[in-house]
This record gives structure tokens, sequence and C-alpha cells, in this order.
């Protein structure tokens, strides 16, 4: 349950920021990871963050054995999360050194968090790689495309025989600073590529700073924009910043200043020096940067995007599936449950079935023949609205039943396609409009009534509800026929007070829960 929301049903937008939370954790016991993405009812995508207050993720359901069904929706959150660093799980960075805070506006996809706000930054900055991970393998032409995530580094992208190195520095700030000599974040992308300059051919090999910070107009970095564009007079640039910043650091610790300068900046500028010349020209001529990049709210969109062979109506929920399928891939290739590279051929084939899936709509009557449980504790409110219109006990027990039975199949649905939040909230609202066609009339006409004659209309209102209006409505998809839903439906907005059968239900029941 999350803040009072019984599992399964729709989550109201002024109950929970227009959102509907899922998410998927790996418990590891050096580095937990947790990320969370929410849907939005209206059928945006958007982050939410992981991190700051989380005390537990606890998934609803569970991973089919054959790794087919989709990440779980975490309706609680979790304490601040920390990525692992592709190279060490061990809580040092992957280089033997304790994982370093980013100074940046920017922060490292690979950074580890030591408080909430930076928890959330490394959260989203994981998920940041792996949206982007899977957006470069849908824009990828080549058949061979594949996508590893933390292992050379942030994002691994392999073509034809070759790869790209990705460093991803993320940031949801409005303004962030700009890309310049003097960024942390870019000698601490530079001291990452060379550190694994002995696993790699540097002749097959690209390397690319992905950062959301822009480059400011005349920056002295503009080289690294265009691969063809010469390096020469940022080699003496780079070159005479590292060594200012390792002179600088070294007079002051000489002379017992505290604390010392350019910390953060230390050891990317100590490890550029110590490559011989010819290494560094040719490890900046393979090198390019991407400033101003999406966010990961607009990276979503992009994936979206994206998908321009399917119908654009169909594209928001393939994106969505796709995205809970390469989340679970992402952590079945930490986990060992898959080879670490995940390729273009595995993600066309998924989009396939998902289209096939979507088009026949298939839908199952998970709950035609369950009854609840015996220790099942249906909302009080359905009694209660019952009651107002001398609804037998009987009715009421049947009610009970049927929406256990339909909000069941809500959970059911939401927990194992991603666009079915969406779907669900549009036919609630139809399912009200339908109900006002019927109430509306009704109070109007018994304004003046005796009570008893009030409740006799209100209860002909909820008969039609549970007899007569799954026979009436349009149904839930084309392949349902279940009565159970729309049956339900009804008591799970009545549970909620947005429909009622009595004409002044909404009076008598003030201040009741």
């Amino acid at each position: 349950m999350r803040g009072g929301f019984a599992a399964g049903a729709v989550v109201r937008r002024s109950e929970l920021n227009d959102s509907f939370l899922y998410g998927a954790v790996i418990d590891s016991p050096s580095r937990p990871l947790a990320y969370m993405r929410s849907q939005d009812l209206n059928g945006g995508s958007v982050i939410q963050p992981a991190g700051a207050h989380l005390v537990e993720i606890k998934a609803l359901g569970v991973v089919a054995p054959d790794g087919s069904a989709t990440l779980r929706r975490a309706l609680q959150f979790a304490k601040a999360p920390q990525p692992p660093h592709a190279l060490d799980r061990s809580g040092e960075d992957g280089r033997g050194q304790p994982a370093e805070i980013q100074g940046d506006d920017v922060s490292s996809t690979t950074t580890a968090a030591v408080d909430d706000h930076s928890a959330i930054d490394a959260a989203l900055g994981f998920y940041y790689q792996s949206l982007y991970g899977l957006l470069a393998i849908l824009k990828a032409v080549e058949d061979d495309a594949t996508v590893c995530l933390e292992r050379l580094d942030d994002v691994e992208i392999a073509l034809n025989g070759r790869s790209l190195l990705v460093q991803l520095k993320h940031s949801l700030s409005k303004k962030p600073a700009g890309v310049s000599l003097a960024s942390a974040a870019l000698w601490k992308t530079l001291r990452a590529w060379i550190d694994v300059l002995p696993k790699v051919s540097l002749d097959d090999t690209r390397f690319q700073l992905v950062t959301v910070a822009p480059l400011p107009p005349g920056s002295v970095l503009a080289p690294l924009l265009d691969e063809k564009a010469s390096r020469t007079g940022l080699l003496k640039l780079l070159e005479a910043e590292a060594q200012r910043v390792v002179d600088e650091h070294a007079e002051a610790k000489k002379n017992g200043k505290s604390p010392l300068p350019h910390a953060e900046r230390l050891l990317g500028c100590s490890a550029y020096i110590a490559l011989p010349e010819v290494t560094r020209e040719k490890l900046l001529s393979r090198v390019k940067i991407q400033p101003a990049a999406n966010n990961i709210n607009e990276i979503q969109r992009g994936i979206t995007n994206a998908l321009h062979n399917f119908p654009p109506d169909q594209r928001e929920a393939i994106s969505q599936r796709l995205m809970e399928w390469w989340d679970l891939q992402i952590v079945y290739s930490f986990c060992t449950k898959r080879e670490r590279f995940i390729t273009r051929l595995e993600v066309q084939q998924q989009l396939l079935e998902m289209a096939g899936e979507l088009a026949r709509d298939e839908l199952l009557a998970d709950f035609q023949f369950e009854t609840p449980p015996d220790d099942h504790n249906p909302p009080s409110m359905i009694a209660t609205q019952l009651k107002l219109v001398n609804c037998t006990n009987s009715e009421i027990h049947s009610a009970q039943s049927e929406e256990w039975r339909a909000r069941s199949q809500r959970h059911k649905w939401m927990t194992e396609r991603a666009d079915m939040a969406v779907r669900i909230d549009r036919y609630d609202r139809y399912l009200v409009r339908e109900w006002r066609f019927r109430h509306e009339p009704m109070v109007e006409q018994h304004r003046s009534a005796a009570e008893d004659v009030k409740r006799a209309a209100g209860l002909d209102v909820f008969r039609w509800s549970f007899s007569q209006a799954h026979k009436e409505v349009d149904v839930f998809a084309k392949n349902w026929s279940a009565s159970y839903y729309v049956r339900g439906s009804y008591q799970v907005l009545a549970a909620e007070q947005t429909v009622g059968w009595h004409p002044d239900y909404l009076t008598l029941l003030k201040g009741c829960q």
C-alpha cells in the first residue's frame, strides 16, 4: 500500500501528484540499486526520484522464471540507493579508489551518493544511463549493434566491431553550469577513459562525453564537437591546465594549506600528465562531446518518438512496455542472468511481440471464478453507501465481492502492462459519465420527495449498476465479456465517493471516511 491506497486501485490525480508509481530494485549487500519511474495518468511519463525518502522497496508480484514478466510496481519508497560501479561492486570506484563526490552542477552517473540529495541524483543518473542505452539501440541502423551498461564505461555501444564508450553527466537543473576547461566533470571523464585504456584498442574505440550542460559560445572545447576538427591547440591548453592544477595542489600541500585546492580535479589532471604525449594525441582525436543533451524526462519522450514505424496512437503504450522490458534486461545483465550486452535484434523482436499483443488486446478474466480471501476487509464505504438506499445484506455482500474482483483485476493488469493505468482511468471516467446520466435526473426528480421515496430511487440506480450496466455500457476491451469488472468498478468508485446511490449521498456522507 502507498499512502493508504489499496494495491490495484487507480490512484487519482489529486491524491498522488498525477502519478502511478512503479520501479525495480537490485538488493545487493554492498550496493543496493533502486530506481523508479512514474506514469502520468494523462499518458505521459516522467521520472520519480527513488532516493530521498526510501525505506523499503516492496515488489508487488514475482518475476516469471522465463524472464517474461515486466518489472513489478513498487508502491513503497526505500532508503537512498546507490548505483553500482561497472568494474567493482566493493564500495570502491572500480579503480581501487574510494568513490568521489561530483562537484559540478551535473552529476556523474558513476558517482556514489553520500546524502539524500546526492542519492536522488545517483538514482536518476543511473536510470539516465539505462534510457540512454535504449535510445541508442533504437537509433542504431547496424544489425549487429549492442549496448552494455557499467562495464568499460557508463554506456558501451558496439557497432561493426568498434566500441563507443559514453560518459554521461546528468542534471535536472534548469540552468546547469556550462562545461569548461575547469569543469570537474571533464577531468573525471578523462581520468575514467585513461584508466580503461589498457583494456581497449584505441584504434577501434571512440569516446563521447554526453552532458545536459551547455558548451558556452567560443569555448576552447569547441573542437570536440567535430571529430574532424584539429585538437592541436586544445592539447596544449589541457596540458597547461593539468600542470597548473597539479602544481598548485602540491604547493598548497607543501605549505600546509587546508583545504587543498583542486581536490576534485587532481586525479584526472595527474593521470592526463602521466600519459605519453602520443597517447594523449591519439585519445583526444577519438573524443567527442555532446553538450545540452536531453535530460531524463526528455529522453523518455525521445524513446517514444523513435518508434516511428508504429502508429502514433500506439507509440506511448509500446514505449512504456519496452522500457519495462529493458529495465528487466538491465537488472538481469547485472545479476548474470543474461549476457551483459543487449542486442538490437532482441529489441526489435520485443517490439514486434508487443505490437502484436496490443493489436490483439487480449485480456483474460482472471478473477471470474475467484472469491475474496477469508481475511478480506472490504472498504467500509461500500456498505455505508448501500445502507443509505436500504440494500439487502446479500446485495451488500455481493457488491463487496465484485469490488474485490474488479480491484484485483486492475492490480494484475497494471502489474503486467504499463499502458493499463491510463486505460483504467479513462474507462472509470466513462463509467462515471454513464452513472451521471441516470443519477442526476433522479436527483432533480426527487428534490422534494420523502426520504423513503429517495431511498427507493437510489436503490434503482444501484441495481442498474449491478444488474444492467455491464449489458448496456461499452466493454473495457473488444474481447472482454466478464460482468464483474463493471459491477466491481462502480463499487471502487463508490468507495471513493466518486459515484453514489442516494440522491443526497454527498451530503449524508460528509465527514465519513
